[in-house]
């Protein structure tokens, strides 16, 4: 499982995101796109191949507005092998 070079992007901004909130760190693609200066739709378009070759994880989670209503979002991690991915070669 190599990486491409828009992989290597997303991942190493995962890596730098994560790392910088603490264990157990998730985001949205939204919330990375916005903290490394991404666009969403590059992020977006690298993501199935990435959970594909196991190097992140997109989770359903839900949460509720101050008016009751349920939303639901996708939270972003890293697998082992997203954070021991070398994204610098």
């Amino acid at each position: 499982m190599s990486l491409t070079a828009a992989g290597k992007n997303v991942v190493g901004a995962l890596q730098e995101y994560l790392a910088s909130k603490g264990d157990n760190a998730e985001c949205t693609v939204k919330e990375l796109a916005e903290a490394q200066d991404l666009k969403q739709a590059s992020i977006r378009g690298s993501l199935n191949k990435l959970i594909k070759d196991g190097y992140v994880v997109s989770e359903e989670r839900e949460y509720e507005t101050d008016d009751g209503e349920t939303k639901k979002y996708k939270a972003l991690s890293l697998t082992a092998a997203g954070w021991e991915a070398d994204v610098n070669e």
